[in-house]
C-alpha cells in the first residue's frame, strides 16, 4: 500500500550561513487545500527559515505515514470545530502534543487563511506559508514580535512582502531559532521514530525541485 506522503524539497542555499541547521516538518493535510497550493506554501516558508539560517524539509501527508523522529507536525484543517480552543480571528494556533513526550504540534485553519489571502489579492500559498512558519516558530520557542513572520497578526502588507521574499524572522529571533534547532537537533537521535507502519512499509518519497 502506498501512502499519499511526498518531501517538498528545493535546492537553494541560506545566505551568510555556510552551514544552516536543518528542521523537519511533516504536513497532514486535513482540508480542501490542493497540493499544489501547500507545496507552493511550504516553498515560501522554506526561503523564510533559509533567510534564517535555518534549512527546512517539509513532509506533505495525507493520510497515516511514518514520521521522523524529531520532526514537528502541522495539520491543515478546513476549519476550526467548536471544539478548538482558538478565538473568532484566529488562524492557528500550537499546543503540547496528545502523546506526553514533551512535543507541540500546530494547526492552521485553511478558511480563515483564505479570506487573510483574499486582502491582497490571490496570495492563499503565501499566507498559508507564513502562518505554518509562524507556528513552527512558536514550536521552536519563539514569541509574538513586533514585526516580521513572528508579528501576533499579519495584514495585506506583509503578505505582498513575503510574496517577494521580504518577510523574515528578526535577528534576534533568527539567532533563537537557530540555536533552538540545533539543540532539538543534538538530541533526536534519542528520539524513535513514530510509524504508522512498518519500516519495510515507509513510502516513497518524491522530491519536488
Amino acid at each position: 500500500m502506498r501512502f499519499a506522503m511526498a518531501t517538498v524539497w528545493i535546492a537553494a542555499e541560506a545566505a551568510g550561513y555556510a552551514a544552516p541547521v536543518k528542521l523537519t516538518v511533516v504536513m497532514l493535510n486535513n482540508s480542501e487545500a490542493s497540493r499544489t497550493v501547500i507545496v507552493s506554501a511550504a516553498r515560501a516558508a522554506r526561503r523564510a527559515f533559509l533567510a534564517a539560517g535555518v534549512d527546512t524539509e517539509w513532509i506533505l501527508c495525507n493520510r497515516n505515514c511514518p514520521i521522523p523522529a524529531g520532526a514537528l507536525r502541522v495539520t491543515i484543517l478546513s476549519r476550526p470545530s467548536k471544539s478548538e480552543p482558538v478565538s473568532s480571528l484566529s488562524v492557528a494556533y500550537s499546543l503540547l502534543c496528545s502523546n506526553g513526550n514533551g512535543c507541540t504540534e500546530s494547526y492552521v485553519f485553511y478558511d480563515r487563511i483564505a479570506a487573510l489571502a483574499e486582502t491582497a489579492g490571490p496570495l492563499v500559498d503565501v499566507a498559508l506559508g507564513c502562518v505554518m512558519a509562524h507556528e513552527i516558530g512558536h514550536q521552536m520557542g519563539l514569541a509574538h514580535s513586533a514585526g516580521g513572520i513572528m508579528k501576533a497578526h499579519f495584514n495585506s502588507h506583509d503578505l505582498l512582502k513575503a510574496a517577494t521574499g521580504m518577510l523574515h524572522f528578526s535577528q534576534d529571533d533568527g539567532r533563537n531559532l537557530r540555536a533552538a534547532v540545533a539543540v532539538s537537533n543534538s538530541s533526536v537521535a534519542a528520539i524513535p521514530a513514530v510509524t504508522g507502519q512498518g519500516a519495510e512499509n515507509r513510502p516513497e518519497i518524491d522530491r519536488d525541485e
